[in-house]
C-alpha cells in the first residue's frame, strides 16, 4: 500500500472528517432528543428553526407559509391533470425556488 495518508471515504463514519461529521450528527440528535419534552421538536425541526432563526423575521413568515403552500401545491398536482395541471407545476417550481432562495 502507499504512504500511510487516510483517502476519503464514501461512507460515513469512515475516515477522519466523516467520522466528525457523524459525531456532530450523533450529537445533535442527541441534543433535540433531551430537550424533546420542552421544545416538542424531533432533531430535523430543530436544525429547520436553528437555521431560520439567522434570517430576518419577514423572511422567517415567508418560510412558514411556504412550509403550508408547499405541500397544498403538491396535493393540487397530484388531482389536477392536463394544462391546469401544467400552471400548477410551474407554480410549485417558483415556491420551491423562492423556498430554496430564502435558506429556509
Amino acid at each position: 500500500m502507499g504512504s500511510g495518508g487516510l483517502r476519503s471515504s464514501p461512507w460515513p463514519g469512515v475516515g477522519k472528517t466523516a467520522g466528525r461529521d457523524v459525531q456532530r450528527e450523533r450529537h445533535q440528535e442527541m441534543f433535540a432528543e433531551a430537550i424533546r419534552p420542552l421544545t416538542g421538536m424531533e432533531a430535523k425541526q430543530l436544525e429547520v428553526q436553528g437555521r431560520r432563526m439567522r434570517l430576518s423575521a419577514e423572511a422567517q413568515r415567508e418560510c412558514c407559509a411556504l412550509d403550508v403552500q408547499i405541500p397544498e401545491a403538491e396535493r393540487e398536482e397530484g388531482r389536477a391533470a392536463g394544462e391546469r395541471r401544467e400552471l400548477i407545476k410551474v407554480n410549485l417550481f417558483t415556491l420551491r425556488q423562492r423556498h430554496r432562495g430564502l435558506r429556509c
